[in-house]
């Protein structure tokens, strides 16, 4: 897992990229295949903020990253 967070650390551009598309899956399409109502959203939610802190994705405004 440091491996992985210090591989993210190292290239924002693709934690950012990593972390919309688990933000996208995770709130978008898991209601859709799995659970249809607002529960769904929610827990969708929940477990792609908690892949998002396992694997050390961060969001960052774009600009600061294209700055850096």
């Amino acid at each position: 897992m440091k491996q992985i967070r210090g591989f993210f650390k190292q290239h924002p551009k693709l934690s950012y990229l990593g972390d919309l598309i688990v933000m996208f899956l995770g709130v978008i399409v898991f209601p859709l295949v799995f659970m249809d109502n607002f529960k769904g959203l929610i827990l969708g939610f929940l477990l792609a903020l908690l892949i998002t802190r396992i694997f050390g994705m961060q969001w960052r405004p774009l600009k600061s990253i294209r700055e850096s």
